[in-house]
């Protein structure tokens, strides 16, 4: 949805496109298989991480608002359940963290170079766009870095449900939180994982197994990390 002041987006009366009198349609749907969870603006794209999809998403934003979101959208990768997303400040550069749970977890690293014009080499078994322009399917089978998809690489492992990503004012360093553990850590562009603290309790069992549990965290703009 495009947000705007005053507007009736119609849940829970209509979910998707709404034929009822006074309700806004959303620019980009998907269906209920694809669970879309975060997303996050890098240059004219907007790139969508999705839970039950197992994909990155990415839709030209000046598609989306002229109604062609959902003709317009690819997929950038497969393999992943994925939800924490964020940009990383100054770089065309984002961290997905995925979503499988029991410690397994990771948190990837994808440089979106095209978006401002750069380029990335093409990955075997793939075609290129009909336009010429770089292949932004990246199959799910060719995977590299240990088990990270072709596209993407592994900047952290070890997680447990990564749930939230929000970067520091020095745009260096990340907060990332754990949903089932309540944990919060940081983490540098080198990978480098430091506990910050625990929330604890955040929602009493057994209903941290739907989606509660922590959640999404956003820092003190004025805070200087230490």
């Amino acid at each position: 949805n495009l947000i705007k002041r005053g507007a009736n987006y119609g849940w829970p009366s209509c979910e998707g496109v709404c034929a009822t009198k006074g309700m806004t349609d959303p620019k980009v749907t998907w269906d209920h298989t694809t669970a879309p969870a975060q997303v996050a603006v890098v240059g004219d794209d907007l790139y969508v991480s999705s839970l039950r999809g197992y994909q990155l998403w990415r839709v030209p934003i000046t598609a989306a608002l002229q109604g062609k979101g959902d003709s317009a959208r690819t997929k950038v990768f497969s393999g992943y359940a994925l939800r924490a997303l964020a940009k990383v400040p100054g770089r065309n550069e984002l961290w997905l963290g995925t979503a499988r749970g029991a410690n397994g977890d990771r948190i990837l690293r994808v440089t979106v170079g095209d978006a401002v014009g750069q380029r990335a080499a093409r990955p075997a078994g793939t075609a290129p766009r009909a336009n010429g322009s770089m292949t932004r399917h990246i199959q799910r089978s060719a995977a590299v870095d240990g088990g990270a998809p072709a596209g993407a690489k592994t900047l952290s492992k070890g997680w447990h449900t990564p749930w939230g990503i929000s970067f520091l004012p020095n745009g260096r360093t990340a907060l990332v939180t754990e949903r089932l553990s309540y944990q919060v850590y940081r983490l540098d562009r080198k990978g480098t994982k430091k506990w910050v603290g625990e929330v604890p309790y955040t929602v009493p069992e057994p209903y941290d197994e739907g989606a509660g549990g922590l959640l999404g965290v956003a820092p003190s703009p004025t805070w200087d990390g230490k």
